[in-house]
């Protein structure tokens, strides 16, 4: 069951599809200025029951930015499968790469009318992966505006907090070469330090199937507020526990200014929507035995989507640092976490400072003090000794 938006010229276009993939047609729409923010937000009922949903870029009379918004709107409300007409544009156009960086793999650019029709029957019966379309990304952002920081003025318990407007809505999503890199503990940090800073977040904690919550021994090592099923919070940051993809979407959507990922060791399933977060993180060893593992992930992914990946190494010595950012050249977005094992220690100098710096700023005064933390490895231990 699929629907359609598209232009005049494409019209033809999907009866081809129609044909090569046997799909009904729920609802079909040929317009040349047609409103898809609208349509999105209305026409519930009938996105709901499309499995597919074709959108052609040349029927939208919209300008790239609203579209992009709408696009977005789309994947968090239904969540099916959307497909991209964009045909004869090119890597580097801006609207594609906003999309793309949504985990919107289904991007058609072919121009010969009975090609498009054939790569968009692919896209319905099986799909286009983060390789295919990977290529759109890192283009110039949309936004045309000043990028100066704006600053919204929040009152809370009579103290005035500055809040940067960027950091409205950002995702840290933190992926692992291997297993027991570090992950959970660099996500922990994360939140407690942009907590520290007056901004609402919360940690996600992605499982693969079939596996079971690292955070069970974490949650039951500390005093935590039960807020539901898997939810609990602890010094005003909300936990998710044991989540899957498919729960992303409505975390994101939710109130927090950020949502720090721990997605656990880099794996195929992941790619989209470690992808699609504003600041995916790569956390690695450069051990000897630490390595092949970095490698691996250099033979997934094309140059264009490494080069928006920040990674981090850990506990790497000074002498050793210049070496290893000549080794990942020409790949800019290198980092260094100095030995850290307390993640609840937000004084002492992290990797934090470089990666969330353009969300930080110096005027903004804390609301509470967070009671200071023994090692968070050695309360665990005392914990279990009782």
């Amino acid at each position: 069951m699929m629907s359609f938006i598209v232009s005049h010229d494409h019209q033809n276009v999907m009866t081809q599809v129609a044909e090569i993939t046997d799909e009904q047609i729920l609802e079909p729409i040929v317009s040349n200025n047609f409103c898809l923010n609208d349509y999105i937000k209305q026409q519930e009922s009938i996105l709901q029951s499309s499995k597919n949903f074709v959108v052609d870029l040349d029927a939208i009379d919209s300008d790239p930015q609203t579209v992009a918004d709408a696009v977005n709107s789309y994947q968090i409300l239904y969540g099916e499968k959307l497909i991209i007409i964009a045909a004869g544009r090119q890597p580097g156009d801006p609207l594609l790469n906003q999309i793309v960086s949504m985990g919107i793999y289904n991007v058609c650019t072919l121009t010969d009318k009975e090609a498009l029709a054939e790569e968009i029957a692919y896209c319905i019966q099986s799909g286009k992966t983060y390789r295919d379309s990977g290529k759109f990304l890192n283009a110039p952002d949309l936004k045309t505006a000043d990028n100066s920081v704006r600053e919204k003025i929040i009152v809370k318990n009579q103290t005035t907090i500055k809040r940067i407007a960027d950091a409205n809505k950002v995702t840290l999503g933190i992926s692992g070469t291997q297993s027991r890199i570090g992950t959970t503990t660099l996500a922990i940090h994360l939140a407690e330090v942009v907590t520290k800073r007056n901004f609402h977040a919360c940690v996600v904690e992605i499982i693969e199937p079939g596996k079971q919550s690292d955070w069970l021994t974490f949650k039951d090592a500390y005093d935590v507020e039960d807020k539901g099923p898997g939810i609990f919070q602890m010094d005003g940051i909300d936990y998710f526990s044991g989540c899957d993809l498919k729960s992303l979407p409505d975390i994101i959507a939710a109130n927090y200014n950020f949502v720090v990922i721990d997605f656990g060791v880099f794996r195929e399933e992941i790619v989209s929507e470690f992808m699609r977060c504003t600041i995916p993180i790569l956390l690695a060893g450069t051990k000897p035995w630490e390595m092949p593992s970095v490698n691996h992930i250099f033979d997934q992914m094309e140059q264009r989507a490494l080069e928006g990946i920040s990674f981090v190494f850990n506990f790497t010595p000074e002498n050793l640092q210049d070496d290893v950012r000549s080794g990942m050249q020409p790949l800019k977005k290198v980092f260094f976490q100095p030995y850290h094992p307390d993640p609840f220690d937000t004084k002492s100098k992290s990797v934090s400072d470089e990666i969330l710096h353009r969300y930080m700023s110096s005027e903004q005064k804390h609301v509470k003090e967070h009671a200071e933390r023994g090692n968070f490895f050695e309360r665990l231990i005392q914990k279990y000794k009782k």
